[in-house]
């Protein structure tokens, strides 16, 4: 079983990565590769079924919750849709994300009803499928002089300002930028015209923003320790959150012993053994 698991990563789900990361592939797609997966992971043919003694959700989990660390075909391509959301914003300069931008992100189809329903590339549908992962797990540095906008960009732990308050904005308060309300090294709040809750307050406080050095906003990813993408936390953001008690046995792993064995612990740990 131990031996399977590497001939999966290093075969099947690594072969339709080079695909994945700029095409959403097809539901009955995702779905047979990750059939075809599992039928190998646990000795199944055609001709010969065999019992899935460990649920595929528990299986496609990090090895510190449970799992083999394996990945499913979705949460794998959703996580490197992520990344090209990511490239979008980094690599703005690029000549794929200049034909991008002038194509889909001029303002006749901002002010559209139903932006999704507008026709469109497969690259750009999957780029805004993955948006949802890469808006979780993204956030922006404010630099000097910032020109991010306060209310709509991810500059906080609360994520967009916008979504955590209630009631209408004046014309004058929506088109404030950070660099509008951080004032000379001190925060001006009156230009915000509303009183903004004081746990938000205080977040906004501790946000390093530099005064002196002229740095340029940059975009950092919230679960790496260097700022940078991180696919295997982007492929965490894709999982269901579990209700079930957190797995304890992680020591299976650290067994000095040949993975077949480790393997074979991992089950009992799960009690699924077969016996008579």
């Amino acid at each position: 079983m131990a031996s399977r698991a590497v001939l999966i990563q290093a075969s099947s789900s690594s072969i339709p990565a080079y695909v994945m990361q700029s095409n959403l592939l097809p539901e009955k797609v995702l779905e047979g590769i990750d059939r075809v997966n599992r039928n190998f992971l646990w000795g199944s043919t055609e001709n010969s079924k065999k019992m899935h003694w460990v649920g595929w959700k528990k299986v496609t989990r990090p090895k510190e919750d449970g799992g083999l660390g394996l990945q499913t075909t979705k949460g794998r391509n959703t996580a490197l849709l992520a990344k090209l959301n990511w490239r979008f914003h980094t690599e703005s300069n690029g000549p794929w994300a200049k034909v991008l931008k002038l194509k889909y992100c001029n303002q006749q189809r901002r002010n559209a009803r139903n932006e999704n329903k507008l026709p469109s590339s497969r690259t750009w549908k999957s780029l805004k499928n993955g948006e949802v992962i890469f808006k979780k797990g993204a956030k922006w540095t404010p630099g000097y002089e910032s020109n991010l906008d306060f209310w709509n960009d991810i500059w906080s732990n609360f994520g967009p300002l916008r979504n955590v308050i209630q009631g209408p904005l004046t014309s004058s308060s929506s088109k404030l930028k950070v660099k509008d309300v951080r004032d000379s090294g001190s925060w001006n709040w009156p230009i915000i015209q509303m009183d903004l809750p004081i746990e938000i307050i205080r977040e906004l406080q501790a946000t390093p923003i530099p005064i002196t050095t002229k740095i340029e906003d940059r975009l950092a990813w919230k679960f790496s320790s260097q700022g940078e993408f991180d696919l295997k936390s982007a492929y965490l953001l894709t999982l269901e959150p579990t209700v079930e008690v957190p797995f304890k046995e992680k020591w299976v792993w650290n067994l000095k012993t040949l993975p077949r064995i480790q393997a074979f612990v991992w089950r009992c740990m799960h009690q699924s053994i077969g016996v008579k």
